[in-house]
């Protein structure tokens, strides 16, 4: 039984019928692709993600990783009989058997595989694979494919390569009988031997870097049809020339059967589909990308076209025209991901003649075969590289999340209640009912104490299954009952009970990016990256309603606000992307919408506090506006003399105590800045100001020299001792996300350094300031190649009642540090990132990292919230089945970026005086150190990671020591190394 797509350019499922309606109907969690997405015989569904990994897809809509290797996927891959065939990054290709998942065979057969959007195709046991023929010496940036290799597939011997005059840029091939086609970047036509890779026949292209061809080619019944883009003037809205032409070709020699020129781009590759009366059709999307200049005006205009020709006469039978994209980059992209997707997709069609296609304003389109007209819609937020994908569910569009759109909208998957949990009516509010807390008038703070000493957590729940790049990404919630709820990006929720039982699970029909979820009443809500909030009932985990806001949530680390019976909501009105754009207000009854706040600049991680009447929310430049709580009218705002992009925040505001103030942590434009020390970053040295809530007037100000990357929390004053003033605290630090850049960061300063601060409120003076061991590796604790999320340097940080301050350092460490002094009260190292807010309820503390949920409890300070509230008693403390606390999961997938581990110098290298840095125990507070030489000598407090000491005498592995800088004794003995991994080393 042959495939119904085996290839990007395979059938396009004409004899499957195509969804009528186009509504948002599952989603595939956390799981992006620019790729095509592949149909095999049974209904299963390929594609590679943006980890790298090959992802399978039942017909029930039950995702899995189909293939991982330690090198990521590259390109679409290919369907063959009983197989499944991918390239690699290092230039090795793979055959895996479709039942059983296992590698048939794995071949280096290139230097490197490209990065941008190539595709194999498999034809008569031939694997036709753009790729590098050299290996490159810069990984970070690799170059398009310069030939064409055939491998066997039975084998994945090389038969033959080809040299090209040009390189590939996005290459598709296309294969018919003993023929192979494809086009090079200047649109240049190629028709080789699919046996033994000779030329059969090639037409140079005319284009040349100022007009590249990113079509391609496509052949049906001997005939080649080719997009091309030829030399025009240059513009912003036209960067490839502006010219695009149609062709079509003899297969056999190469005759010029006819073309058709247009006055926009042809970027995408021509479908050919078949017309009401069985005649053939080429299809093709017109139109400049966006996001393809390097500098632009903001609101310029892309117009688009998609037409119809007649592959006999060569004549455009219809033509359909969208809204112009008024946006500088495609649908979901921003500087910072700004993938150069084409204006159309390839297109797609179904049984009934409907032709599905996407637009690189975020929109799918299903049109008419006859006349172009639009049949139906979807706004998905996105733009779409690959093909969609018709099968019997309806349509699979491949974007930042895999969807599936279809007749019916979304429907969650039954919950998973395996015990009932306590009824919610307690008369009690819920004790951490949302990321920024209980109370509307102090944001991140708690009116209970936590546990103060962090050194051993009571338990934890590991999240075992979750797949490579699926994040805890979001802060817990805690309700009256002292129930914690936390899931992971693909809209995995769980409930745990305060002893860690697990009591049940629901999980959204669409991923829930942002993975921060709210307490009302009996109820929990969720945003999905379609843009829908859903309710759920806390007792029975079943939904109650959907209400559908915008066209996304895939942002930032945004959170939902609840104050009173209005939810209010940061999401995407227009397109996904790595910011928000409005403000919704919904009824927590039945999702109406009270009003919706479109906003003047976008805004990152926008966390709505509510003060009296007014919503106060962050942009991304580091302005804040306030808004009217009752209609969404702004009230008053501020935003710094400098536009968007030009400097990036992942902090924003918190309103202070006094009701009339908002603190504001955010970056300035990198041009601003001097580096101290040679310090690089993008986005600027860190400020924070005070303003007047009421005038927006700046009441103080000051610049830090690393990046503020977390809303501030503010300590009152009624918590520190001998204050006539509330403490504004914050972080400042470069944060490690695994760049090449970060490579040469580490390399200039030896690591990422980080200091926390307490500033007074009313005149910005530092109080205190508190400094973490530095992060010594680009890549973030837990965190490896294609399973990392690029955490904020500090997580968001939480206070109690007693003023203790709870936040997680890009280290590793969870802190409890005193609002009063910055100093430290305990630690403990969890070796993962957890960038949410952590969740605070009497005697507990609850951290959400990315792998796990970890739970502190403090037995006499719950005993005491009982007796005095009527709580639960009689829990134990962790409850049967339930983990102990131990570190970390293993780290999964290679890191290729980690230097190599640093020689430690002999003894005959060393002497009294060599200055030595302390490396190893970052996981338990520092390393061992002895009174003595002697291993069974008295052991005496640890010597911090990060510290500095001076050789006095060496013998062997052991090192007597100085102390110069650091945390630990100032005196004593440590070794070098252990089981060959260096605990020190020289500087």
């Amino acid at each position: 039984m042959s495939h119904p797509r085996p290839s990007t350019l395979g059938l396009q499922c004409a004899a499957i019928q195509g969804p009528k309606e186009l509504h948002p109907s599952a989603g595939i969690p956390h799981s992006g692709t620019s790729g095509t997405p592949l149909l095999d015989a049974n209904g299963n569904i390929y594609y590679t993600d943006f980890n790298g990994s090959i992802m399978q897809v039942s017909a029930d809509g039950c995702a899995n990783t189909f293939y991982e290797a330690e090198e990521k996927a590259a390109g679409t891959p290919a369907l063959g009989e009983g197989a499944l065939f991918t390239a690699l990054v290092n230039g090795c290709a793979a055959s895996i058997d479709l039942k059983t998942k296992v590698v048939g065979w794995q071949r280096k057969f290139a230097g490197a595989c490209s990065q941008d959007y190539f595709s194999i195709v498999v034809s008569n046991q031939v694997l036709i694979i753009p790729a590098i023929l050299d290996e490159p010496r810069d990984w970070s940036m690799l170059p398009p494919a310069d030939h064409i290799f055939a491998l066997e597939a039975v084998s994945g011997k090389t038969k033959w390569k080809f040299k090209p005059d040009v390189m590939l840029n996005n290459c598709t091939p296309c294969a018919a009988e003993d023929e192979v086609f494809f086009t090079d970047l200047f649109g240049g036509l190629y028709c080789l031997s699919l046996s033994v890779g000779v030329v059969k026949w090639k037409l140079k292209g005319e284009g040349s870097m100022l007009s590249r061809n990113l079509g391609g080619a496509n052949v049906v019944n001997d005939v080649v049809y080719q997009t091309v883009n030829l030399k025009a003037k240059k513009a912003w809205n036209a960067p490839f020339g502006g010219k695009g032409a149609l062709r079509a070709y003899n297969a056999k020699d190469g005759a010029q059967k006819w073309e058709v020129l247009f006055e926009l781009e042809a970027n995408s590759i021509p479908a050919v589909v078949p017309g009401p009366g069985g005649e053939l059709y080429v299809v093709v999307g017109l139109g400049a990308n966006a996001g393809s200049a390097a500098t632009a005006p903001v609101g310029d205009t892309f117009t688009g076209k998609v037409v119809a020709v007649d592959t006999q006469k060569g004549s455009v039978v219809w033509t359909f025209e969208p809204e112009p994209w008024k946006h500088i980059w495609a649908a979901g992209c921003t500087p910072m991901r700004a993938y150069k997707f084409n204006s159309w997709s390839t297109a797609a069609y179904g049984a009934d003649g409907t032709i599905y296609i996407a637009w690189h304003g975020g929109i799918v389109f299903g049109l008419d075969v006859s006349t172009g007209k639009v049949l139906c819609s979807s706004e998905i937020g996105m733009a779409v590289q690959g093909t969609p994908l018709v099968f019997s569910k309806g349509l699979c569009v491949p974007s930042g999340s895999v969807c599936w759109l279809g007749n019916a909208p979304l429907v969650p998957a039954p919950p998973q209640l395996m015990q009932p949990i306590e009824q919610l009516d307690t008369g009690r509010p819920h004790l951490w009912p949302c990321r920024i807390g209980q109370n509307a008038d102090r944001p991140y703070a708690a009116s209970c104490q936590a546990p103060a000493d962090l050194s051993k957590p009571t338990w934890c729940h590991k999240f075992k299954d979750r797949r490579a790049g699926d994040w805890n990404l979001g802060s817990p919630v805690i309700d009256s009952n002292r129930n914690i709820y936390s899931g992971l990006m693909s809209g995995s929720f769980v409930g745990l009970r305060p002893d860690g039982t697990h009591f049940g699970s629901f999980t959204t029909p669409a991923p829930a990016s942002i993975s921060n979820v709210a307490l009302h009443g009996k109820h929990v809500f969720v945003l999905d990256d379609f843009g829908y909030v859903r309710k759920f009932h806390l007792e029975t985990l079943q939904q109650e309603w959907a209400s559908r806001i915008g066209v996304g949530g895939f942002v930032s680390g945004a959170g939902l606000s609840v104050f009173g019976d209005i939810i209010f909501v940061p999401s995407c009105g227009k397109s996904k992307s790595d910011a928000e754009d409005q403000i919704v207000a919904i009824e927590t009854s039945d999702g109406t919408i009270k009003w919706r706040h479109h906003s003047k600049h976008v805004h990152y991680n926008s966390f709505p506090q509510v003060q009296g009447d007014r919503v106060v929310f962050g942009c991304l430049q580091g302005g804040w506006v306030a808004v009217s709580a009752s209609d969404g009218t702004t009230v008053s705002e501020w935003y710094p003399p400098y536009k968007p992009y030009e400097s990036f925040t992942t902090a924003g505001p918190a309103i202070g105590c006094d009701g009339q103030t908002v603190y504001v942590t955010s970056n300035l434009p990198s041009t601003r800045k001097t580096p101290p020390s040679g310090f690089q970053d993008i986005t600027g040295a860190g400020i924070v100001r005070g303003f007047n809530l009421e005038t927006a007037e700046v009441k103080w100000e000051k610049e830090y020299a690393l990046p503020c990357t977390q809303v501030p929390i503010i300590v009152p004053k009624a918590l520190i001792v001998g204050s006539g003033a509330d403490i504004v605290a914050f972080g400042t630090g470069y944060q490690a996300c695994a760049s090449p850049s970060d490579v040469d960061v580490l390399k200039l300063v030896h690591s990422f350094q980080g200091t926390f601060y307490g500033l007074d409120s009313d005149t910005g003076n530092e109080r205190w300031s508190f400094t973490p061991p530095p992060l010594k590796s680009v890549y973030p604790p837990g965190t490896s190649d294609g399973d990392i999320i690029p955490p904020d340097a500090w997580g968001s940080a939480v206070v109690d009642s007693k003023g203790t301050i709870y936040v997680y350092w890009q280290g590793g460490h969870v802190y409890a540090i005193s609002g009063s002094t910055g100093k430290e009260l305990s630690r403990y190292y969890i070796g993962a990132v957890a960038n949410g807010a952590p969740a605070i309820a009497p005697g507990m503390l609850i951290v959400a990292s990315f792998d796990r949920v970890i739970c502190w409890r403090d037995p006499a300070l719950e005993e005491q919230w009982i007796v005095e509230n009527g709580g639960q008693a009689g829990m134990a403390l962790r409850g049967t089945g339930v983990e102990e606390e131990t570190g970390p999961l293993p780290v999964r997938g290679t890191r290729l970026l980690e230097p190599a581990k640093p020689e430690v110098k002999t003894a005959q290298e060393t002497g009294p005086g060599t200055v030595w840095l302390v490396v190893g125990g970052g996981d338990k507070g520092g390393i061992v150190v002895r009174k003595a030489e002697s291993l069974k000598s008295p052991e005496l407090a640890r010597l911090g990671t990060g510290a500095r000491v001076e050789e006095l005498e060496r013998i062997g592995e052991r090192l007597h020591y100085k102390k110069l800088a650091g945390d630990g004794p100032d005196f004593g003995w440590v070794s070098t190394s252990i089981k060959g991994n260096p605990l020190l080393t020289t500087e």
